[in-house]
């Protein structure tokens, strides 16, 4: 199992759950001033996959390589005995929900303004993309500073939310004998430990919350670590204000 694999099934299920919303406030003129009520719904379906969110993170990290034919022989690796015997013990990983949840209201709050400015400039007062004027000149900076805005607030959240997935929400002591001695054997004859994943931070405290892990991650990298991959995040956002 490669990190394709679960991206593939996130971005399924995003269509399927979120694709619905999306189309019905964008069609139904009613909805168009309950706002609260678009940032509720489309709360649902990002808690939804929020365990394939996860999981992707926990692949991408992961020492070892996986087929896309085991599944089970990953989670094994993946995921702690307890959250395998419970999955709904991921929903209560210290942080995790918050980090994935906040950046969307900020996208979509950034969206909304974009929508407004558009709507101000160009349908209000006839402004005219194709020929560069000052008007032409604001409307673009104002793209680009909201661009800047957005992936600065984007950015720390992801990168928490990847920091949060890799820990358990406490250590336990596994009940199979055979987990106990150390060893788990699959079809390869390798070694896997789930540990090995979800236990970076070995010898270190969890993670408490999604505060205490942007101010230990600045405590221990500096800011800087905080804004790793910005730029692929800006590139996410891009077409969202470069775009009319």
């Amino acid at each position: 199992m490669t990190w394709t694999v679960p991206s593939i099934i996130e971005v399924v299920l995003s269509v399927v759950l979120i694709g619905p919303l999306v189309a019905l406030f964008s069609v139904t003129p009613v909805y168009a001033n309950h706002t609260p009520a678009y940032m509720i719904l489309i709360t649902v379906p990002i808690l939804l996959l929020l365990p394939v969110e996860i999981i992707k993170n926990r692949v991408i990290t992961t020492p070892y390589k996986f087929t896309a034919f085991q599944p089970s022989i990953a989670l094994q690796v993946l995921l702690s005995p307890a959250e395998r015997a419970h999955p709904l013990r991921l929903y209560l990983l210290p942080g995790v929900a918050v980090a994935a949840i906040v950046p969307v209201f900020f996208i979509v709050g950034a969206s909304l303004l974009w929508r407004f400015i558009t709507l101000k400039l160009v349908f209000h007062h006839g402004l005219k993309l194709w020929s560069w004027t000052w008007s032409h000149t604001v409307y673009r900076f104002f793209s680009v500073v909201l661009l800047v805005l957005t992936s600065a607030l984007v950015t720390p959240l992801r990168v928490m939310t990847i920091r949060l997935s890799l820990q358990c929400l406490q250590r336990e002591e596994p009940n199979d004998p055979e987990q106990q001695s150390g060893h788990h054997h699959d079809n390869s004859q390798a070694v896997y430990t789930s540990e090995e994943v979800v236990e970076i931070r070995a010898g270190l405290p969890p993670y408490t919350s999604a505060k205490d892990c942007a101010k230990r991650i600045m405590e221990e990298e500096g800011k800087q670590a905080l804004f790793r991959g910005w730029w692929i995040t800006a590139l996410g956002l891009a077409p969202m204000f470069l775009s009319t």
